[in-house]
């Protein structure tokens, strides 16, 4: 098939692409915790020499069993998804505050980067962390480096567990507040409908310590370039020298996959090597996706439409 090289339409996605700088690399770690999600298993490694304080609660939580059968209770896409406070209780129809332990002092010096995990906290009060924690989607250090003291980044997930964050990410979000309380505004689903059980919620069905020399893998999980949710596609994407995490809506109703980029959720990605999608003459196409527990491979999307950045499948590769 011939391609034609069409130049003038490169800048329409490169004005929407901005660089970060990203700080050094965290202290090594001697502790992995991992989280065994009803949407896969993640791993993270932990930060004691930078926040001794900080991780010594986390570690606690975990040891005691507290975070086990805990949910996702806010997901902001391309912000963070953040637990750690609360199960829900099918016989009471409620949200269940998990018992705190005494606030740490905050110990922040590590940056809010994409892929840290850091501890929530009471507005203008720093040294008020508990036991809810967050994960950062992306570049966040402008923001929550700088504001109520810094937030406590204590570690970072590793491997390949990204993809399953995001894909936790990717699902669609319910305003729960007027059942369950204000801070349940923005709280993922893996189904909507009008009856709430336990089994609606990304639960963390259990959070336990691991071994560094034999981390868990999920085979449920096959490592891939992106996932997509049946909604939202997430995927690394290389273009012009550098690495973008790029989401995408779909709109378009199968078996005519078409979607559209959310502008205002690229973030760019520290390039070690890891596999990623490539955006040329007007093609994105992506290695493999990770749908379920199928795994898609060869995917090939036409820009259709450069005002609205649309992208339509044209071909793949069915498992």
């Amino acid at each position: 098939m011939k391609t034609l090289l069409v130049t003038r339409r490169w800048p329409a996605l490169a004005s929407l692409l901005f660089v970060w700088l990203f700080s050094s690399s965290p202290l090594l770690a001697q502790s992995y915790v991992c989280i065994d999600s009803s949407v896969g298993e993640f791993c993270i490694e932990l930060f004691p020499t930078a926040a001794p304080k900080t991780v010594a609660n986390f570690l606690n939580y975990v040891r005691g069993g507290d975070y086990d059968n805990t949910i996702i209770h806010r997901s902001l896409p391309g912000f963070v998804i953040q637990g750690g406070g609360y199960y829900y209780s099918n016989s009471s129809s409620s949200a269940v505050a998990i018992p705190k332990d005494g606030a740490v002092v905050n110990e922040f010096n590590q940056s809010n980067l994409r892929g840290t995990i850091s501890m929530a906290k009471l507005g203008n009060d720093p040294n008020s962390a508990t036991n809810e924690w967050f994960i950062n989607l992306g570049n966040n250090s402008a923001n929550l480096d700088a504001q109520n003291g810094g937030f406590t980044v204590f570690g970072r997930v590793i491997g390949n567990g990204m993809a399953v964050v995001d894909a936790i990410a990717g699902k669609s979000v319910r305003d729960l507040s007027f059942t369950l309380g204000g801070a349940f505004t923005d709280v993922p689903l893996l189904k909507i409908d009008n009856a709430i059980t336990a089994d609606d919620f990304v639960t963390l069905e259990r959070v336990y310590e691991a071994d560094q020399n034999n981390l868990p893998t999920d085979p449920q999980l096959a490592v891939t370039t992106g996932v997509f949710s049946g909604t939202v596609l997430t995927v690394p994407v290389q273009y012009r020298g550098n690495l973008y995490r790029m989401v995408f809506d779909l709109y378009g109703t199968p078996p005519n996959y078409a979607f559209r980029l959310r502008t205002t959720q690229i973030v760019q990605l520290k390039d070690i090597g890891q596999d990623r999608a490539i955006y040329r003459f007007e093609k994105l196409t992506i290695p493999t996706v990770l749908y379920g527990t199928a795994v898609l491979k060869n995917l090939v999307f036409d820009l259709t439409s450069i005002p609205n950045l649309e992208f339509t499948l044209v071909s793949y590769d069915k498992p």
